[in-house]
């Protein structure tokens, strides 16, 4: 069969590599100039690592990323609140912490190993049901080849799913995240969470090689403030509920250096229609904190 998928991330590069391996003529669509990863850190879950063994890239994935025996929250006073061991459940699991840029580069690299056409810089507006099958629409008013079907890969903002006639409810968390990523050597064997209330929130996952992703739970109105404020005042604040972080947190200069990120949760009524299939966050964005990894 000739696939069309629309989004070259993590679903995509997957996806894409899959259906060649079996077989299909794939050819995957990029809307930026060059295929890269987006966001940071992410905990694979077990349910996660069986895919990357069935991909073969679990090895070395595992060589390079930080092995998570616990799940650890407190709050600001030091209380615990959340203490999961991953073998108390049984003796052979474990989280992975990972930099989305090794998953995304050794996912990338399957799909173009099994041959799957990458084509960068094309923005899709849409598509059109023929009798013969279905065509991307490009923002450039151009169409693409006829393909049997579509996978919509495009992320939690998914430009197909609003074009789709799918019913679907959806929400912008009023919540986001500002993140980096550096050296720690305060937290390598668990992801730590400090919250304050419902008010405040910081994390540090593990991502191997002894960095650390760093999160922040912030509103944008928040992250405006802070910024009006100074950086120095946004460091005390997290110093103060997060002493753990200020390796990773007091070399940064400034808030440039940060990427400030929000989150969607979208209900479809269903992730298929026509000659489209929708998959990974363009199917079922939520908040990362429920994630399966």
């Amino acid at each position: 069969m000739k696939i069309a998928i629309v989004g070259c991330g993590i679903a995509g590069a997957a996806a894409g590599h899959l259906l060649t391996s079996q077989g299909h003529a794939v050819t995957i669509f990029e809307q930026a100039a060059q295929c890269g990863p987006v966001g940071a850190g992410i905990l694979i879950q077990p349910i996660g690592q069986a895919v990357l063994q069935s991909l073969g890239i679990y090895d070395d994935i595992y060589r390079q990323s930080a092995r998570l025996n616990w799940i650890e929250a407190r709050q600001h006073t030091g209380k615990r609140l959340i203490q999961l061991e991953y073998q108390r459940l049984r003796s052979d699991l474990y989280g992975l912490g990972v930099h989305r840029g090794l998953l995304f580069s050794a996912l990338l690299s399957l799909a173009k190993q099994s041959g799957a056409e990458i084509q960068e810089n094309s923005r899709i507006a849409g598509y059109q049901v023929l009798p013969s099958g279905v065509a991307l629409k490009l923002e450039s008013e151009e169409s693409t080849e006829v393909f049997d079907f579509i996978i919509a890969t495009d992320g939690a903002r998914s430009g197909l799913r609003n074009v789709s006639g799918i019913e679907f409810k959806g929400a912008e968390y009023a919540y986001g995240a500002l993140w980096t990523t550096g050296a720690c050597a305060a937290v390598q064997d668990r992801l730590f969470q400090v919250v304050e209330g419902t008010q405040k929130l910081a994390g540090l996952l593990p991502i191997g090689n002894g960095e650390c992703s760093f999160f922040w739970g912030l509103t944008a109105v928040q992250f405006n403030e802070f910024q009006q404020q100074g950086l120095d005042v946004w460091k005390k604040e997290v110093f103060q509920l997060c002493s753990q972080a200020e390796e990773i947190v007091d070399p940064i200069d400034s808030f440039e250096e940060l990427t400030f990120t929000t989150y969607h949760n979208v209900s479809m009524r269903s992730w298929w229609t026509d000659r489209i299939v929708f998959l990974g966050d363009a199917a079922h964005p939520t908040s990362p904190h429920l994630g399966q990894g």
